[in-house]
């Protein structure tokens, strides 16, 4: 039987498109060495994107894959075990990275590596991420909104605590003006200070004047 050469055969065509989460479709064909279709192999992929010279990886995954019936292998950059780094921090504004692509199809012939390919587009949803937007100028203000109703009346809040009787003041000093005798134009209504010459019991104190009599309060 032939021996078939993998690694001077693999004729790997890539597609990448890309949804809205941190990942993108990579696709390549698996050929033999008489331009046949790999079918139905167990391959094993490591993607690494780096930059230009190879010499900085930002990030590097590997996935476990099998090709279809037509030689084709197809899967997701961001959906592998992540070896280095990690796809949502990989900085798509510092530079356009390469996918270097290395598969192994478990031949005992080890890891082939293929040529790096550069991003011609840098992926909308993974670039969206970056973008900033700036605040616009402020609107006019619009009219003022009809008033609210009334909000419910709060509970009564309870009473304070009575405070503490102050001091008694100084006493008064007792003022008797006398009277002798009655006045001569007693005003109606008006009380008067009599010192006993004219009340009943003959002690001082106040009468009243009704306009008719004298009364003794």
């Amino acid at each position: 039987m032939k021996k078939l050469i993998y690694s001077l055969s693999l004729l790997c065509i890539t597609t990448f498109s890309w949804g809205q989460y941190d990942a993108f479709t990579f696709q390549a064909l698996l050929l033999d060495a008489n331009a046949n279709p790999i079918a139905s192999a167990n391959t094993l992929v490591r993607v690494s994107l780096t930059d230009a010279n190879q010499s900085t990886t930002y990030y590097q995954e590997e996935q476990d894959l099998l090709s279809t019936e037509n030689g084709v292998i197809a899967f997701n950059v961001g959906d592998g075990v992540a070896l280095q780094g990690a796809i949502a921090d990989v900085d798509w504004l510092a530079g356009v990275p390469y996918v270097q692509v290395a598969y192994n199809l478990m031949d005992d012939k080890g890891w082939h590596q293929l040529e790096g390919k550069k991003f011609h587009s840098v992926p909308f949803s993974l670039n969206s991420r970056f973008v900033v937007c700036q605040d616009g100028p402020d609107g006019q203000q619009g009219p003022t909104g009809p008033q609210g109703p009334i909000g419910y009346q709060g509970a009564q809040a309870p009473s304070g605590v009575q405070g503490n009787q102050g001091p008694a003041g100084p006493a008064g000093v007792p003022v008797i003006v006398r009277l002798t005798t009655p006045p001569n134009n007693p005003v109606i209504g008006r009380v008067y200070l009599d010192d006993g010459s004219n009340r009943g019991d003959s002690n001082p104190g106040f009468r009243y004047y009704d306009g008719n009599t004298w009364l003794d309060l």
